[in-house]
């Protein structure tokens, strides 16, 4: 198996690839009330996709965990003159959609539409009518807050679920990145009407938005359709900041018995902000530990050689402030011990010694061959532009990626994983029989 995924991997960074990817032209404006505009013409297919990227993450639950997710959820369920119905039978007509998603710092709301002049305003027009006149109805509430509480229940039937979930606990203490984002039962169940109105009166305004237009538009039309989605969005005044995480001051591990087929076992620490100055490197330098998936120094020394996990990787996730720098892994109960030590031991070791040469080219050839992936439609594009809009980032930032990863070394690895890795305490949960 390993010499097989090794062959392909040498075949496709032996063959003559170019890495040249397609320059995104990202128009920015800000409509009248000050609402920032991210657009990017691709003009290949009669589509428009849009987000409007709030920061109205689960980080803003305050004291009612899951109060994040239940609005977002509760967005499409009656807004201005549609009920939950006409929304349904007006996107089913204009073959558009409305989406929603949401993580620890954003709530997001997208459409999808045709470009066609008759589809699109009637999604135009239904599409703002969510953003600024979303009501709640209290039938459709309650069905998605019993959605959510069952939610809640397969969480906690779920062993990988229970290692993350208490993994946040241990490593963010009392922060707003602690608790699940679907909150837990009592708190969800406290929640109503009222609070989700507030939370959406509060966090869905224009001082807390950036959109973002991707699709067949010219320039004139996408600004004449950004101001038509924002116009009558309220303001708060200044938008509040999600507070900076203190890392744990010592180690820290738990085991959860657990009446499960596997062991779960999480070892972090507390890692970077999407904007660290280290980020290249690190990325780079997690596709080697970790992140490579079959490729990497985990995969080969512990599920390789010795078999003891089903499977094992590293991440960091990106956050507004510091997301957690991750192990995970899969093991059988009577392995586990060894496997923990084993994975320690690899992790430590990369710490200490940094990638070897031949390693930071072959993840780089790799990270690189596939990034023009990352811009294939008009999805990948939105997604990519999103983070560059949360996140702050540089308008060139795009054309920038291929020579940021060009300029890694094995040295700037090292140099990076022993700033912003080593020595920090570490946190690790256990779960399983």
């Amino acid at each position: 198996m390993k010499a097989k995924i090794q062959l392909v991997l040498l075949l496709i960074l032996s063959s003559n690839y170019s890495y040249a990817t397609k320059t995104l032209n990202i128009q920015t404006w800000k409509t009248k009330n000050h609402i920032p505009v991210y657009f990017v013409a691709s003009p290949d297919v009669p589509i428009v996709d849009i987000a409007a990227v709030f920061h109205a993450g689960s980080a803003y639950d305050g004291k009612y965990f899951g109060l994040a997710s239940l609005t977002n959820s509760a967005l499409t369920t009656g807004a201005g003159k549609y009920t939950e119905e006409n929304i349904a039978n007006t996107l089913s007509k204009t073959a558009g959609s409305i989406g929603n998603s949401m993580s620890k710092d954003m709530g997001i709301v997208t459409l999808r539409s045709l470009t066609n002049p008759a589809d699109l305003k009637k999604n135009l027009a239904l599409f703002h009518a969510v953003l600024a006149q979303a009501h709640f109805p209290k039938k459709p509430f309650a069905r998605l807050k019993a959605q959510q509480l069952q939610g809640i229940k397969h969480q906690q039937q779920s062993p990988g679920a229970i290692a993350a979930k208490t993994f946040s606990q241990l490593l963010y203490g009392n922060h707003p990145y602690a608790h699940s984002s679907l909150g837990n039962n009592e708190t969800v169940r406290a929640i109503t009407v009222k609070q989700a109105k507030q939370f959406y009166q509060q966090y869905y305004t224009a001082d807390h938005l950036a959109l973002v237009i991707v699709g067949a538009l010219t320039p004139k039309n996408a600004k004449k359709i950004s101001g038509q989605l924002t116009q009558g969005l309220r303001a708060t005044g200044k938008p509040i900041t999600i507070p900076t995480p203190i890392a744990p001051k010592q180690a820290l591990s738990k085991t959860i018995r657990f009446p499960s087929q596997q062991t779960h076992i999480l070892i972090g620490q507390l890692g970077i902000t999407r904007n660290n100055p280290e980020y290249f490197p690190l990325i780079v330098g997690n596709f080697i530990l970790g992140g490579g998936s079959f490729s990497s120094r985990l995969f080969d020394q512990v599920r390789e050689k010795n078999g003891w996990v089903y499977g094992i990787s590293s991440q960091f996730v990106r956050r507004q402030q510091a997301g957690p720098f991750l192990i995970q892994l899969q093991t059988r109960a009577e392995k586990s011990s060894q496997a923990k030590v084993m994975t320690l031991e690899v992790s430590q070791q990369f710490l200490k010694d940094g990638p070897t040469e031949d390693e930071v080219k072959l993840a780089k050839q790799f990270l690189m061959g596939h990034y023009p992936l990352s811009f294939s439609n008009n999805s990948a594009m939105l997604n990519n532009v999103v983070s560059l809009a949360f996140y702050h980032l540089p308008l060139n930032y795009f054309d920038t990626y291929l020579s940021h990863i060009q300029a890694v070394t094995a040295k700037k690895i090292k140099y990076a994983f022993q700033q912003q890795i080593a020595g920090k305490p570490r946190v690790t949960v256990m779960v399983g029989p």
